[in-house]
């Protein structure tokens, strides 16, 4: 009778276990090692990168400093003439003609007599008791304006002055007036103011004014602007 040997059941079982056991370990090495040869590869890459960043050699650039034209808007002085007016204060154009002498004229005789002592006769003397004096002078304005002239006449008496009398007279242009003084003496003797002798004169104490103006060549500073060129700095780099 032949013998058969009969397999084991469990030892079948073992044996697909461990077989499903090494497949899997199997599966996980060969994963593992190909994350291993990826992740080298991409860190290399990154570091192949990084190295590339940090040791590229940029180009050198060559700047230099330059000065670069612009316009500028300046202020500056300038001297220009100018036309205006120049007014002076001047006297009206006058003249004096026609001076008269002194004019005496006695208006009253009197008379005084003095008694002579041993033979009884009297001394009488006639005098002037009232006397008028009078002086003239003729005033020409021989201007185109009017005004106002005053003239002062002066009486002397045996040389040192008596009596100045101010006259006041207005003149249209191109006319004539005359300043007449005329003055009373009276006398109680014959060596009375009325029987002095006397002198006159005439003296011009105001003379009106006018303006003259005309056109005179003046200067002025203004302020005037221009362009100009200036420069500033700038980098040129090639």
């Amino acid at each position: 009778m032949e013998n058969k040997t009969k397999k084991n059941p469990m030892t079948y079982l073992i044996f697909i276990f461990l077989l499903v056991v090494l497949i899997v370990v199997i599966i996980l090495a060969v994963n593992s090692y190909r994350d291993s040869v990826t992740g080298n590869v991409i860190n290399t890459e990154n570091s192949q990168q990084k190295n590339t960043l940090t040791n590229t050699n940029a180009p050198v650039r060559n700047c230099k400093d330059i000065q670069v034209p612009y316009d500028y808007v300046e202020e500056y002085q300038e001297t220009v003439p100018y036309t205006t007016q120049k007014c002076e204060t001047k006297d009206l154009v006058y003249s004096a003609t026609n001076e008269k002498g002194i004019y005496s004229t006695c208006n009253k005789q009197s008379e005084v007599c003095y008694e002579k002592h041993w033979y009884g006769d009297s001394d009488c003397h006639q005098f002037c008791s009232d006397k008028s004096l009078s002086y003239s002078v003729d005033i020409n304005n021989l201007d185109k304006e009017q005004g106002s002239w005053t003239v002062n006449i002066n009486f002397y008496r045996q040389g040192s002055l008596y009596k100045t009398v101010p006259i006041n007279q207005f003149l249209y242009p191109m006319t004539t007036k005359t300043f007449n003084s005329v003055i009373k003496l009276t006398a109680d003797s014959p060596n009375g103011d009325a029987n002095q002798d006397y002198s006159a004169n005439y003296g011009i104490k105001y003379i009106p004014t006018k303006q003259v103006c005309r056109d005179v060549t003046d200067y002025k500073e203004v302020t005037k602007t221009r362009i100009v060129t200036r420069y500033r700095i700038a980098q040129k780099c090639e």
